[in-house]
């Protein structure tokens, strides 16, 4: 352990890197503690060792030189061994976290208090792996293994649809190995989504872990530069979970959340099969990802994620009727503020508004109609 301590060290000798030389012994430091101490040894650990990443990450000289900027972004995943040590330490909050919930129903491997800790550290990390889609293809902003990790083969992208719902884990994938950014970029934020929709099941995980703004900007801002295939694990992984799991007293929180990600949905499925109905074939400008293959092969597999897309927003909206359906008794019992006699009931009809799911699929047959 000390000699892998020593030479991470060296490497960074000369480098005004002392921030990231830390952030990769500490999460390096666990790696190997695992591997080493029983489970109460290293689960003790794990408050130091969030406590001291999330220092490092809201400190103003780390913010400066590595989120704030394309190139200090760049800089970031240049490094060999963050984003490999970040992914492993993810993975193994989101395997104990998973296997806690499946043996047990809940959580009793992380704390409330944990979660408060392990949370921001991993929407800080995916929020930047987000910026890295804004960039351009081939506008020599990003490092060129970086680049290269945002293209994928049609054969790739068919492998990736396989196991959509299924945990992407790198270890096992054969097909991803000669591209280890790609792979980790891919893990990383599949990995964070999945944790993300394992705290929403937990009882306790509102308001103290997930009602905030920290939580909804790390989703929503990003939602542009989102390939279709990512906004696709977005709805699965996060956002029908939050749906079935949201308490009725933050139900605005929840509904101002899925405003944007419901209109983005709509805006793209109306443009996509719009495309696809009268020009007989995917619409080339939308966002499926820079895909690479003959163009037959390309035109096949964004008709393949355009499928899956579009069942990833009819569970959704599925998702969303059932919890109307669970709401709508609770505001039975309430008065109404107008006097009946005075009131016809086709008044009465027309004042009451259109359920949130009707609406959505009013706006979107609508727009392909037209």
């Amino acid at each position: 352990m000390v000699q892998g301590i020593n030479e991470t060290m060296s490497s960074y000798q000369g480098m005004d890197c002392l921030l990231l030389a830390e952030h990769n012994l500490l999460r390096e430091a666990f790696i190997i503690a695992m591997s080493c101490l029983g489970i109460q040894q290293y689960m003790g650990m794990l408050p130091y060792l969030f406590n001291s990443l999330n220092r490092i990450w809201t400190q103003k000289e780390w913010n400066k030189k590595y989120v704030c900027t394309m190139s200090g972004l760049s800089n970031l995943f240049s490094d060999g061994k963050f984003l490999k040590m970040s992914y492993h330490v993810m993975k193994f909050c989101d395997e104990k976290l998973m296997s806690g919930i499946k043996e047990y129903g809940a959580c009793d491997v992380f704390s409330i208090a944990l979660l408060e800790l392990i949370i921001p550290l991993f929407l800080r990390l995916l929020r930047c792996i987000h910026v890295l889609w804004r960039a351009e293809i081939g506008a020599d902003l990003l490092p060129k293994a970086v680049e290269k990790a945002k293209s994928l083969s049609c054969m790739e992208l068919d492998h990736l649809l396989e196991i959509s719902d299924g945990l992407y884990t790198i270890d096992s994938q054969e097909i991803f190995r000669e591209n280890e950014t790609k792979a980790l970029l891919e893990g990383t934020r599949q990995r964070v989504y999945n944790f993300i929709g394992l705290c929403i099941t937990i009882k306790g995980a509102f308001p103290k872990l997930l009602e905030s703004l920290s939580v909804g900007n790390a989703f929503t801002e990003a939602l542009e530069c989102m390939e279709l295939r990512h906004l696709g694990k977005l709805i699965h992984l996060v956002v029908i979970p939050l749906v079935k799991h949201c308490p009725v007293e933050i139900l605005e929180w929840t509904v101002n959340l899925l405003e944007p990600i419901l209109l983005e949905c709509e805006d793209r499925l109306h443009g996509t099969w719009f495309y696809l109905l009268y020009k007989r074939q995917p619409h080339n400008l939308l966002n499926y990802g820079n895909l690479v293959g003959e163009d037959e092969q390309i035109n096949k597999t964004r008709y393949k994620l355009l499928l899956e897309f579009t069942r990833k927003v009819s569970d959704l909206l599925n998702a969303l009727e059932l919890m109307e359906k669970t709401v709508a008794p609770l505001h039975e019992d309430v008065k109404p503020i107008c006097n009946k006699d005075t009131v016809s009931s086709q008044d009465l009809n027309s004042m009451a508004p259109p359920s949130f799911c009707s609406l959505q699929f009013q706006q979107m047959m609508c727009g392909l109609s037209i």
